[in-house]
């Protein structure tokens, strides 16, 4: 199942079997659609990194974050659902994820941390809600087609969101 996948750590790239770009099976069904469900701990570092498979992923409430490069080199992944109850996304969750368009980051989330969604070459679409404080520079480096930001606060308060450099 999927939380069973979610319970597994995986110390870098190299220790998750996928990384080389494999489609992930799970009890024998090719997986392009994943609900990360309360029942998992919450998304650890490298979990889903270079499946090629998944285009589509759901987390449901109760999960608070998403480790390091997580979802990195899904190449595929379109469509991500992030629940309000999400607080941290850590850096390079969604690094070279090739065919995400369209991003909209919970409320709940306050910071985006280093190359976040960096190389999402066809990320066009960004909603970002008043409460966003951090905005890291390469948060969104080498996104070369973004040609909207949703911005839910005021101009003054889009002003003093800090990008991490002094």
């Amino acid at each position: 199942s999927v939380e069973s996948w979610c319970n597994i750590s995986f110390s870098d790239k190299e220790g998750n079997p996928a990384h080389n770009g494999a489609d992930l099976y799970l009890n024998g069904e090719l997986v392009t659609e994943i609900v990360i469900s309360d029942i998992a701990k919450g998304v650890g570092q490298y979990q889903f990194y270079g499946c090629r498979s998944i285009e589509k992923v759901t987390i449901d409430k109760d999960i608070t974050r998403i480790g390091t490069f997580a979802f990195a080199e899904c190449y595929r992944l379109k469509e991500i659902i992030l629940p309000d109850t999400l607080t941290t996304i850590h850096s390079s969750a969604f690094e070279n994820c090739y065919s995400l368009d369209n991003v909209t980051v919970p409320s709940s989330v306050s910071a985006l941390t280093d190359s976040i969604f960096k190389k999402c070459l066809s990320l066009r679409r960004i909603s970002l809600h008043r409460s966003m404080k951090s905005i890291q520079i390469s948060s969104f480096s080498l996104c070369p087609l973004i040609e909207e930001i949703n911005y839910g606060g005021t101009v003054a308060e889009w002003k003093s969101i800090s990008s991490g450099v002094s």
